[in-house]
């Protein structure tokens, strides 16, 4: 009786100990951060069978058109990207070129990618410069068929909206704050599955593809991580608001997966004599 006593002592005082590491590491050093306001506004939620307006204009390298010309009743691939970004916008944009260079899906099954920049004041040299630095790196791709679009504020506006995709401008830090993610649209413009983060495979290139001809329902993402493309310090070269999140999130996660070892630990050793 006597050691089962200590044993479960030594346990607590163990686990609390944990508690106080996991937890200095994720939360301590969180301090109250002014661009919590900023990425509130912040969201990744398409949702299926909503449709995108196809009267916005938005302007390529070869000139003008409304969306539903661009769109041309083609299955589309879409994402959002600020083309000054020196965050995480690179890195989605080179895993979908490297995703869909590696994509081997069904015959007939063909997609077009469409790239929106998110900023107004962006212009066709600047998406072309990014299109032919992009085509380079991944030739299997065929990055010079992707659309890059630019447009003003109300047309991006309307059609983030409509996609489920939330973003928004911090003045003081003259920064885009937007979400990481791609989403596949069916030929008649509709949203039917997404994907979030910037680490893409062949097989979500096949799965979006394949949501978007089945016209199926995409099954509910239950990731509660949105990755965020936002704050990122320059003299420190690390992103604050961001990977805070994330690591409160490991913290908590971390402490719950300890507590279940030493809950199941404490059982075994309260049969032993």
């Amino acid at each position: 009786m006597k050691k089962s006593v200590m044993r479960k002592s030594a346990a607590i005082k163990l686990y609390v100990t944990i508690i106080a590491i996991v937890t200095s590491v994720g939360f301590a050093t969180a301090k109250p951060h002014t661009d919590a306001d900023v990425s509130a506004q912040v969201s990744f939620r398409p949702a299926t069978g909503a449709q995108v307006p196809d009267d916005l204009v938005f302007t390529t390298e070869q000139g003008t058109d409304a969306l539903s010309d661009l769109l041309d009743g083609r299955v589309t691939l879409l994402t959002f990207a600020w083309l000054d970004c020196t965050n995480l916008c690179g890195l989605t944009l080179n895993a979908l070129a490297d995703s869909t260079g590696k994509y081997r899906g069904a015959r007939g099954r063909a997609f077009q990618v469409v790239i929106v920049s998110m900023d107004p004041t962006a212009s066709q040299a600047k998406a072309i410069q990014h299109k032919d630095s992009l085509a380079q790196r991944y030739p299997r791709a065929k990055v010079n068929e992707w659309r890059f679009l630019t447009g003003g504020a109300e047309a991006i506006g309307s059609l983030a909206n409509a996609a489920g995709y939330g973003f928004t401008f911090d003045e003081r830090k003259k920064q885009f704050a937007h979400p990481a993610g791609i989403i596949s649209l069916d030929a008649d413009g509709r949203v039917r599955d997404f994907i979030s983060g910037i680490n893409y495979r062949a097989a979500d290139i096949d799965r979006l593809v394949d949501s978007a001809y089945s016209l199926a329902s995409a099954p509910a993402n239950t990731n509660p991580l949105v990755l965020l493309c936002y704050d990122y310090d320059p003299s420190s070269g690390r992103y604050s608001l961001a990977i805070m999140k994330v690591l409160r999130l490991l913290a908590i996660l971390c402490l719950v997966a300890f507590g279940a070892v030493i809950w199941r630990w404490q059982r075994k050793t309260a049969n032993r004599p």
